[in-house]
């Protein structure tokens, strides 16, 4: 021991990306007991003691960081990149949180209770059960302490639905009329962009959609022609119950909707359905 401090694991071959609990009484860590063995989660009290596993994979698991309710999210390597998941620190079933292609890692656990995370286009958010993924356009460390817990507003049904309000809000500009048509993307299990479907933009720029969940999604709109007028570069994901609403095609935050009905729920409450890929349904 030097100046009070300690080793909490000399028995492990290497260790990483330490985390203190929200009480400051115990540790989560990346580590590997073994040179050969994959990093998996582990948890050891501040006090001493053995350190307790946590995660039993046979891929590396990586950037630990507690939530509350006695839950973490980490990294865990799938098909050679790191997608985020959920668990109980007692152990269990993990819940996926991210879908899309690349390396997803934790980086912070904001105090509102959303997951501060690394893509392969910049930072960005995601609730704790998955749900409400955006880009992060600036954020600011907040202070340590508890953050708070996020009641999940996902329902039981199969899929998600997407409402976007106004597509013609939005950066580009776009004539009058112009917006016949929302296509959407996904990737097949071969890792190449397929089209599920389209549907109707109806003349306020308003579309409802139920869209298939837990897999990357991408939106494109098009004219009356077929011809592409903008059409997103990076993928999103919805979990399964999960309901979106939008202003428009990338409007920001910072824009409030119009105070009206929608064209497309005036038309129909049922969303336009785009299916899943064939053999998924």
């Amino acid at each position: 021991m030097l100046n009070g401090q300690r080793p909490l694991s000399p028995e492990f071959f290497a260790t990483a990306n330490s985390q203190v609990s929200f009480d400051g009484r115990r540790v989560l860590f990346a580590g590997k007991q073994r040179q050969g063995d994959p990093w998996q989660i582990w948890e050891t009290s501040r006090a001493g003691g053995a350190p307790r596993r946590i995660t039993k994979f046979d891929e590396d698991c990586v950037r630990p960081l507690y939530l509350p309710d006695d839950m973490l999210v980490y990294a865990r390597k799938r098909a050679g990149a790191f997608q985020m998941e959920s668990m109980p620190l007692s152990g269990g079933e993990p819940l996926r949180l991210t879908y899309a292609p690349g390396n997803y890692l934790p980086r912070q656990v904001l105090g509102d209770g959303r997951i501060l995370f690394e893509g392969p286009a910049g930072l960005y958010t995601v609730y704790s059960d998955g749900s409400g993924v955006e880009a992060a356009l600036r954020h600011a460390d907040t202070a340590r302490g508890t953050p708070l817990s996020h009641p999940s507003g996902l329902h039981g049904w199969p899929g998600a639905r997407v409402l976007c309000l106004n597509a013609y809000e939005s950066p580009i500009s776009f004539a009058e009329g112009a917006i016949a048509a929302v296509r959407i993307y996904s990737l097949n299990a071969e890792g190449r962009t397929i089209r599920l479907g389209q549907a109707k933009v109806e003349s306020d720029g308003s579309f409802y959609l139920h869209v298939p969940s837990e897999r990357p999604i991408r939106i494109e709109l098009a004219d009356r022609g077929g011809r592409v007028l903008a059409g997103e570069k990076g993928w999103f994901w919805m979990r399964r119950g999960e309901q979106r609403v939008c202003v428009g095609c990338h409007a920001g935050p910072e824009r409030a909707p119009e105070n009206v009905v929608p064209m497309a729920l005036l038309r129909s409450t049922v969303p336009a359905e785009i299916p899943a890929p064939e053999g998924e349904r």
